[in-house]
Parts: structure tokens; sequence; C-alpha cells
């Protein structure tokens, strides 16, 4: 039953990213225009659109993609595991009518290359205040998503100065705080695994963008 339940989980999670690709379709149909980041050319401080920029940051010795949309109190987004900015779709433009979204891709992720570092939460809340004080923001709202959710909360803790308010959206701030079930499924994701996931959504949009996409996972 456990397995069972890992899939289950697996596949609504491939589901999420497919639903993000289809929305992408229908922006483009629709001329309007689209904050996923495999639709930016990432070069330092270009202008995407208006009131947009792209770039790299030089972090803690990462490289570390990032891009700002729209204007006003600034909002950091951190994405989820094996994702990127895109995982927020239309969300992120959205949030930018009336904020100043500071949009990442985390260590190993996105456009954002690995390093011989580990890839950990904390190094990551670290990466996410340099890069704050690379773009001179001395405090934002921070707001991350399932590995960015554990990312915020520990941004939050190790940078409480630079953290306005925190939102965390489907992460615990222990690991047993997960279901045992969602632990299992977790386990699964491992460079054994790697072979067969390059049939998933999650590397298709990692091989586009990732500067080096022989380094999956």
């Amino acid at each position: 039953m456990k397995n069972i339940i890992a899939i289950i989980l697996t596949l609504l999670f491939i589901q999420s990213c497919n639903n993000s690709k289809d929305n992408k379709i229908a922006d483009s149909k629709s001329n309007s225009v689209d904050s996923r980041s495999d639709m930016v050319q990432p070069t330092e401080n270009k202008s995407v659109d208006q009131d947009s920029v792209s770039g790299y940051a030089d972090v803690n010795g990462l490289k570390m993609y990032y891009e700002i949309h729209g204007t006003g109190e600034p909002l950091v987004l951190i994405h989820g595991g094996l994702g990127s900015i895109g995982m927020f779709g239309s969300n992120l433009h959205t949030l930018a009518k009336t904020r100043k979204v500071i949009a990442v891709d985390l260590q190993a992720h996105g456009h954002t290359a690995d390093i011989t570092r580990a890839v950990s939460m904390e190094f990551m809340a670290d990466d996410i205040a340099a890069l704050l004080q690379h773009l001179n923001i001395k405090k934002a709202d921070i707001m991350g998503y399932s590995l960015g959710g554990g990312v915020a909360i520990q941004t939050a803790i190790r940078h409480p100065e630079m953290v306005r308010k925190l939102v965390v959206v489907s992460a615990p701030f222990r690991r047993d705080g997960w279901y045992p079930e969602v632990l299992a499924g977790m386990a699964q994701m491992s460079a054994a695994a790697s072979e067969s996931m390059k049939k998933t959504p999650m590397y298709q949009s990692y091989s586009t963008i990732a500067p080096k996409p022989e380094d999956w996972p």
C-alpha cells in the first residue's frame, strides 16, 4: 500500500508539471507574456520584458540564476525539488502586478549549475540571503514550495533580519513531519532512478534550460 501511495503522489506531481506545460502553450497562443524561465535567454542584467530583468549572481561560489519581475515590495519565490522558476507558471506575473518578484533557480536546478558542494537547504538558504545582498535588498517576503519551502524556513532561521514575512507551501519544518509514504517515495528518487526519469516532464524541462544537462539528476 505504501508503494502504491508513493506512486500516486509521484504521478500527481508529474501531472502538475504537465498542467504547467499546457498553460505555457495556452499563454503563447493568447500572446500573453510568459514568465517561465525557459522562455528567457539568461544573460546578465538583460531586460526580459517591461520592468523585468534576468541574470546570474556570484553567490557563495555559485552562479545563481534569477529573474526580477514587477515593482513594489520584494517577494522571493523559491521553486520545488527537480523544478525551476517555471513551476510558478502564470502565478509569477500575477504576483508581479503588485510586487517586485525575485524568482530564483536553486543550486543544480534550472539555469543554475551544480558546484562541488552538498545540496542542502542550509547552503541554499545562505544563497538566497547572498542574492538579496547582491541585489541591495535589505528585507523581503520569502515564499517557498516543497523543497523551496524548506529553504525558505532555513532562510528565516539563518537570516531572520532579511525576512519580512514567510510563506511555506507543501513543506514540513521537520523531516518527520512527512507522511511515511511520502518519505518512501522520496527514497526512490536516487541516481539509480535517473535514467527512467528522463521520460518525465521534469527531465525534459531540465535538459532544455540547464547549463550542464549531463549533470542530471
